[in-house]
Order: structure tokens, then C-alpha cells, then sequence
């Protein structure tokens, strides 16, 4: 095996590896897309682009030599064949869970400040089990991200869908990911190979006209591509339909746009400081609960577990299971 393709199949067993931490096997086009590069810079120079096609030449003696499992087109660490109907399994579970993701948005586009809706988490991949949440990343207009918090956690909880600081209900309606406009990039804590994953796998599923919010979100975090490159460039591309089929379907509309932003224009002092202040109590109420989270006014995100860590010890069991 030359440079290159040593080069290679290392990245493809780095990317399974993190895919099996989620018992997720890939075809080889989600392998090329997901493929893990860490840095477009290493001290040797630049790493190549890398091509399906080569993905896929790479990944034939790996399967021969038993390192790697095929089943359905679907690619897996030798001896995890079961993921496979598991996937199949979770993707026909994750179809019902959609359409309450359409009613959800259905409802809170509405709401004038919401500038874009993503869905996260294991739906976002279509790998949901039996009472998973939904997971969604709100984002609102400058100076009104607490005002959206609890007209939408108000929406949740006639549904009975709110999910309650204890985390035992089932089924919920999880918004972990809050950002204003004006502050989508991610800290610097975030910014890893997790973070990266995370990001590109977010699927928007609503993005007011004329906000180019997913767009901009991408731009904004555009760190992410030194990690996963094809998956950032993708990622790109389904903004830009989301953006089009958003415009699409808002319009018509314009009328009740203008008669918000009069509003808005109106009433902007008014509305600023009742959102500092819907910030002030629900930060005094939520203190005491919190552990892990980050929230501040301009964002919130709630993930009392330390997830990333987890998936980083499945991620390192697997690679090493194979000897890498």
C-alpha cells in the first residue's frame, strides 16, 4: 500500500470509528463526505483531496482483510454487522418524528423573531430510538432570544412536550442551542472534531426569508471544514435550499413581515429591555439547576451531560480495536 493510500485508509477507519461510537455504519459516499482530515496542514504539506472514488478503491482490501464489514452498501468495524439493521430500524422510527418537526416549525415561524430553526442530535441523521427527544437549535433576532425562549417553551408545554429539568420525560421537544443573530459563531471550546460533526450534521429545517441565517451560521463557524472539509462544503449546499425552499413558501407573506417590522421599529427600546429582563429571571431561576451549561443573553446552550467526552471514549475503543 502506498503513502497515500496508508494516508487514507487511516482517515477512513479514524471516520468509522467515530461513526461506530453512535452504532451508525456508513456507505462509502458518507464515508467520503464524513471523512475526518483534522487539519488541511500537516508538516509534511498540504493533504490531497481526496476523491470517492479513491474512498472507495481504499476500502475494498480493507474489507477484504476483514478489517472492515460491508452489508447493503453499508460499511462497519468486522463484527458490528447488527448496525446495520439497527440504522434501518432508526431512519423508518425517525420518519414519524419529522412530521412533528414540521408541525413544530409550522407553528413558530410565526413568531417574529425566530430567524431559523436546525434540528440536531440523532434525528438530525435520521438514528432516533424509541423516546428520544428532538433536539433544536433556535436562532432569533438580536435582543430577543429570551422573549422567543418562553413564547416557544410555552408552545411546548400546552403540547406537553416541554422537557422539565429532570430530563425524565420521553419524547420532548429538547431546544438545547439558542444563538442571536448577531453571535452564531461557536466558542472556541466547541470548536473540535465533536463540535465539527455536530455542526455539519444539524439539518435547518426553517430560515426567515431574506435572513440567509443558515448561510451565515456556516460562515461564521467555517473552523469546522479544517476537521471535515467535504461535510462543511455540503453543508453549504443544503443551506442554500433551505434558503430557497423557505422563500419559496413564505411567499405572499410579505404583508404580515412588514407589520412585524413596523412593530419592531416601534416598539425596539420597549422590547429590548423586556428581554433583559426575561433573561434576568430565568437565569435566577435556572442557576440552580445548572451544571455544564453555558448561558448568557445573547446565548444558551444546555448540555448538562458531557456528551463530547463519552463519544471520544467509544471513538478511542473502537480505533484501537482494530489496531490503529
Amino acid at each position: 500500500m502506498d503513502n497515500f493510500s496508508a494516508f487514507l485508509a487511516r482517515r477512513i477507519l479514524m471516520t468509522l470509528g467515530y461513526s461506530q461510537a453512535f452504532g451508525f455504519p456508513l456507505t462509502s459516499h458518507e464515508i467520503w463526505v464524513r471523512l475526518l482530515v483534522k487539519s488541511t496542514h500537516t508538516t509534511q504539506g498540504v493533504i490531497p483531496v481526496v476523491t470517492e472514488s479513491q474512498v472507495v478503491t481504499v476500502l475494498q482490501p480493507l474489507v477484504h482483510d476483514g478489517v472492515v464489514g460491508v452489508r447493503d452498501n453499508h460499511y462497519f468495524f468486522a463484527g458490528h454487522e447488527t448496525t446495520v439493521v439497527d440504522r434501518k430500524k432508526q431512519t423508518a422510527l425517525s420518519q414519524v418524528k419529522w412530521m412533528e418537526v414540521q408541525s413544530f416549525v409550522e407553528q413558530i415561524r410565526h413568531i417574529p423573531w425566530i430567524q431559523g430553526v436546525a434540528v440536531t442530535g440523532s434525528l438530525a441523521v435520521d438514528s432516533t430510538h424509541p423516546g428520544d427527544d428532538i433536539d433544536f437549535m433556535i436562532v432569533t433576532s438580536a435582543n430577543r432570544l429570551w422573549l422567543s425562549r418562553v413564547w416557544i417553551s410555552w408552545l411546548a408545554q400546552l403540547q406537553g412536550k416541554r422537557r422539565s429539568w429532570k430530563r425524565e420525560d420521553l419524547n420532548s421537544w429538547c431546544f438545547n442551542l439558542w444563538l442571536s443573530e448577531d453571535r452564531l459563531r461557536m466558542p472556541i471550546a466547541l470548536q473540535t472534531v465533536y463540535g465539527a460533526y455536530e455542526l455539519c450534521q444539524a439539518k435547518w429545517v426553517y430560515s426567515r426569508p431574506g435572513s440567509g441565517v443558515a448561510m451565515t451560521f456556516l460562515k461564521e463557524n467555517s473552523w469546522a471544514k479544517w476537521y471535515v472539509p467535504n461535510y462543511y462544503a455540503s453543508k453549504k449546499y443544503d443551506a442554500s435550499s433551505a434558503i430557497e425552499k423557505s422563500t419559496r413558501e413564505e411567499g405572499g407573506k410579505s404583508w404580515s413581515m412588514s407589520i412585524s417590522t413596523l412593530v419592531e421599529a416601534v416598539f425596539n427600546l420597549p422590547l429590548t429591555i423586556i428581554n433583559l429582563l426575561f433573561y434576568s429571571i430565568q437565569f435566577s431561576y435556572m442557576k440552580s439547576h445548572m451544571t455544564r451549561e453555558r448561558v448568557s443573553l445573547h446565548s444558551a446552550f444546555f448540555h448538562p451531560r458531557n456528551t463530547k467526552h463519552g463519544i471520544y471514549e467509544l471513538w478511542s475503543a473502537a480505533v484501537r480495536e482494530v489496531g490503529q
